[in-house]
């Protein structure tokens, strides 16, 4: 006979209690769970009636939440209970855990606790009664401000964000609970850290189509119990449903790990590439399986020994997996740090990332992070930095980044705030042991993902001869990274405050500095290393890869800000006043709230104060500011959008000549914060940043504009293909746009029609065309750059002085709402369908051209789908996102634009649809001078399709 194994995840059936000693939980004293994945805090207010639908991440609320380094570790110290069949029960905890079988505690595979290894128990044949206590970190830590707070967490195995950061609040139980799913499997046998491993590619030199990959099939497998074994067992390995490899009379101790390796040959298999390499290559994944056979023999109770049966488990691990090899390298142009896939370079346009939510909750769900890499992806972005002071994240994570075509770089967990290069110390954490193991865990658990890229040793360590500490430089070598990945000390050196190029080096870190991590003026943004001070003779520095750069944020809409932010705390952000004085157009943010939240000042400070927001409103004064948070809002995401633009668009600008990636700081937030971020919290509602994002990167071809210089560029990203821009000499057409008379200039740059691989062109200059000023009736001219499609570009430029440039034309436009428009749905395809076209008609009579169209969804549900601190309800919600608005950012008098919405449910939201319970929807568009907003009802079986992996590549 044989049994298939089953894995399945434990999320609810749990109660808790608080623990005491090893006693149990009894009925009087434990209440049902949340699901799992949860934390101790959670539970807790779960456990009490007046706080289940507290939200915790609401306005102040963490500071009415009793801090453990008040109340003492026992405080958050809880026991989770639940029946569970025999076989194999893993999960991660933060931070140390203890397991229960029937009362009688249980060994763990894994002998260390922590947040960077998952934890495995053998259940035996039966199973039983489980319980699980989980303590908190030993270290708990002040949260005092400051970067890691008073860094006493550093010294723990766990994640240092937790304590507090700059953009982070301390959580109260620093989260102690459970990290990622806890699964169950049912057999005797498991197989852990499955992967195949890329070896070599072999190109036929006469046929570059055909290639030759030598694989290596890996994975660690254990018996939870081996009385009466035969001495058969056997692992088979298949790919794509055919048999590749196998070993026989494999075995391990009882309870022991076993590693098993075997290599194989495949010929003219299909590569994976990451996204934003060239238009024609993929990231291709093939399907994985694993079986592992044991035989155990056995007899009915009573029987001789004649009567003798075998019992054949089959326990199969089945996955997908990239074929692919990355390589690092001094790149000669950019004289810094360079990276290679599959023998090919390419440019990293990416996003810090510290965790879904701080809490956990959705460190179990693949929705969440489809959709969080799903939304990075469609912004344009192709590379994402796991940050060293986060977590590494779950695989759900990074199976999402496979499919999506994310390179990943994931950091150890060390940071030079609180590792001894500004704070605490090199020899930290404590427990090496457990460092140590973290590390190999990491390593091994990730190696089967085609999206890692490059391991960081950690973020900003330094000096090398210090950090990483020697216990952690062992445990990666140990690690064997090259043979799947590349691998970097340091994502930034340069001296102690960073800066001093002769104290770089290459095989080091990245960079010889980070940042800046505020706004610039539009023509800085053009300069090298834009933002980095003069002083230090940065212009001189080589910053090949920029790990960190940027930082503010603020939600695209009221209700995202409203979700976290009272009424009466949002209305703090708008300022009224008639005071001319240049100290009241700068706009200081004092109120709990917004502090609490960590809101990062949208200005430049020093001897030239400027408020980037208030230029859209506050110049002349007589304008008397804002009149509410929606048009505080409007503005400040038309300051992000073109900081991200530009930001983006900076080093694009210079690939392969001063740069070969930048990674934004932060593209997203594991908490509701007000700063870094492409997409809210709650909703995951994209902002200016992720619209600034994507006006920069949603093609790999693109025309750019320099601020400073004047100049238009042409940029090839493509790594492959060459940029035939025209066959005649005229390639480029660009258009002055007023908002109130249309079309008042235009021209076409004849520049080079040719654009070789990873380059850009300089094609023409609009110097001599701006001594004239276009646009003559108002401060703020639109520049429109049209190329052969889907080449389009719009940037809004002020007459006066670019250091502090003036929109408040645009504020005005907003005022005068002059801008009329038709809108009608194009296309529905139904049922299946993943999107649904929608056309924005501006008639000729419009007394203006409609500026910065943005969409809203709108949804009639039945039933309250309110929830408690488990999850926010909100991500009930389904998600889109607008194709087309790059394209048609501005809409002539006259003319027709085409929008594309891309619609992404979950699997509980289309089951609710099936359900019927959407009882209607519709659309609402409106635009920054639009006369109202104009609202469309759309069919019920619209926009029907899948999730992120189920939507044509081409919709990104």
């Amino acid at each position: 006979m044989v049994v298939v194994s089953k894995t399945r995840r434990l999320h609810s059936g749990w109660r808790v209690c608080r623990a005491k000693g090893t006693a149990s939980c009894s009925a009087n004293n434990s209440w049902a769970s949340p699901l799992l994945p949860t934390t101790a805090l959670l539970a807790l207010l779960a456990g009490d009636p007046r706080r289940q639908l507290f939200d915790p991440y609401n306005s102040t609320n963490l500071l009415e939440l009793p801090d453990i380094n008040e109340t003492g570790r026992a405080y958050y110290t809880l026991r989770w209970e639940r029946e569970i069949e025999g076989g194999w029960l893993e999960f991660g905890a933060n931070y140390r855990a203890e397991v229960f079988l029937n009362s009688e505690r249980l060994e763990p595979t894994t002998p260390f606790g922590g947040l960077w290894a998952r934890n495995r128990y053998s259940l035996g044949k039966k199973g039983g009664l489980v319980g699980i206590i989980v303590e908190p970190p030993d270290h708990v830590g002040s949260p005092v401000p400051g970067q890691g707070g008073d860094h006493e967490l550093a010294k723990d195995v766990s994640a240092q964000f937790l304590l507090g950061w700059d953009w982070a609040a301390a959580i109260p139980d620093r989260s102690t609970g459970f990290f990622g799913a806890v699964e169950h499997v049912d057999s005797q046998v498991i197989l852990v850290d499955a992967a195949i491993l890329t070896k070599a590619i072999i190109w036929d030199d006469d046929d570059p189509a055909r290639t030759t990959v030598e694989l290596t099939a890996t994975a660690s497998f254990a018996a939870a119990n081996k009385d009466d074994a035969c001495s058969c067992g056997e692992i088979a390995v298949s790919v794509d449903g055919r048999p590749v490899a196998a070993k026989w009379n494999v075995s391990s101790s009882e309870g022991d790990f076993g590693d098993f390796s075997v290599d194989f040959r495949l010929s003219n298999a299909a590569l994976w590439w990451p996204r934003g390499v060239s238009e024609n290559l993929k990231p291709t994944l093939h399907d994985a399986a694993f079986d592992a056979c044991d035989c155990r023999c056995y007899r009915a109770a009573g029987e001789d020994a004649s009567s003798m049966k075998t019992l054949t488990t089959t326990t199969r691990v089945a996955f997908r997996f990239g074929i692919r090899r990355f390589e690092t390298y001094v790149d000669e142009a950019t004289e810094g740090r360079a990276f290679k896939v599959n023998g090919m370079k390419f440019f990293l346009a990416g996003g810090n990332w510290i965790a879904t939510d701080a809490m956990w909750r959705y460190s179990a769900d693949p929705d969440r992070y489809r959709a969080e890499l799903g939304t990075h992806a469609a912004a344009g972005l192709n590379a994402i930095r796991v940050w060293g002071g986060g977590v590494a994240e779950t695989d759900d994570f990074y199976r999402a980044a496979d499919e999506l075509g994310l390179v990943v770089y994931q950091e150890f967990g060390f940071t030079g705030d609180n590792n001894g290069r500004w704070a605490g110390s090199y020899d930290w954490p404590l427990c090496q042991e457990a460092a140590a193991f973290g590390i190999s865990a990491i390593a091994k658990r990730l190696r089967k993902f085609a999206s890692i890229f490059l391991f960081g040793g950690g973020n900003e360590l330094y000096p090398s001869s210090k950090s990483p500490p020697d216990f952690a430089k062992r445990a990666i070598d140990d690690a064997d990274i090259s043979s799947f990945a590349c691998y970097i000390p340091s994502s930034m050196d340069g001296g102690l405050t960073g800066g001093d190029q002769a104290d770089h080096r290459d095989a080091y870190a990245l960079a010889p500095k980070d940042g800046p991590y505020g706004m610039l003026s539009p023509r800085d943004w053009s300069r090298r290393n834009p933002g980095l001070s003069p002083e230090n003779n940065d212009d001189d520095l080589i910053v090949s890869v920029q790990p960190e750069i940027g930082s503010c944020a603020v939600p695209n809409s009221k209700r995202a800000l409203r979700k976290f932010i009272t009424e009466e705390d949002a209305e703090a952000i708008v300022v009224r006043n008639d005071d001319s004085s240049e100290e009241a157009r700068i706009h200081k943010v004092t109120n709990a709230a917004w502090v609490f939240h960590r809101y990062e000042e949208m200005r430049r400070v020093g001897d030239d104060d400027y408020d980037f927001v208030a230029a859209y409103d506050f110049f002349p004064p007589q304008n008397n500011g804002f009149f509410s948070v929606d048009e505080w809002l409007l503005a400040a995401n038309l300051a992000l959008h073109q900081q991200t633009q530009l930001l983006f668009e900076s080093f694009a600008s210079h690939l392969f000549d001063w740069y070969a990636g930048v990674f934004l700081w932060k593209s997203q937030s594991p908490w509701p914060a007000l700063r870094g971020f492409l997409y809210d919290w709650y909703f995951l509602e994209p902002n200016g940043n992720w619209r600034g994002a994507r006006a920069a990167l949603s093609t790999l071809r693109a025309a750019t504009f320099d601020f400073d210089t004047k100049e238009i560029r042409l940029v090839n990203r493509d790594a492959k293909d060459v940029w035939v821009v025209s066959p005649k000499k005229k390639v480029i057409t660009y258009e002055w746009i007023d908002l109130s008379k249309g079309v008042v200039r235009a021209g076409v740059l004849d520049g080079a029609p040719r654009v070789e691989p990873l380059s850009a062109r300089v094609v023409g200059s609009l110097e001599e065309d701006l001594k004239i000023w276009p646009c003559n009736a108002t401060t703020t001219c639109f520049l429109r750059l049209l190329g052969p499609p889907p080449v389009s570009n719009v940037y809004w430029v002020a007459s006066n002085s670019q250091a502090r440039p003036d929109y408040s034309a645009i504020g005005a436009a907003r005022r005068r709402k002059r801008a009329t428009a038709h809108v009608t749905l194009a296309s529905c395809e139904g049922g299946g369908s993943s999107s649904l076209g929608v056309d924005v008609d501006v008639p000729a009579s419009s007394e203006e051209v409609l500026f910065y169209p943005q969409f809203t969804l709108l949804l009639d549900e039945e039933g309250d789908f309110t929830s408690s601190s488990l999850l926010p309800s909100d991500w009930q919600r389904p998600l889109f996102l607008v194709r087309g608005e790059n394209e048609h950012r501005l809409v002539l008098p006259g003319t027709t634009a085409r929008y594309e919405l891309v619609f992404f449910f979950t699997s509980s939201q289309r089951r609710r649809r099936r359900e019927k319970r959407i009882r209607s929807w519709s659309l609402v568009v409106d635009a920054v001078n639009l006369k109202e907003p104009i609202r469309l009802p759309l069919p019920l079986d619209c926009g029907g399709g899948g999730f992120f992996t189920d939507v044509p590549s081409s919709l990104f």
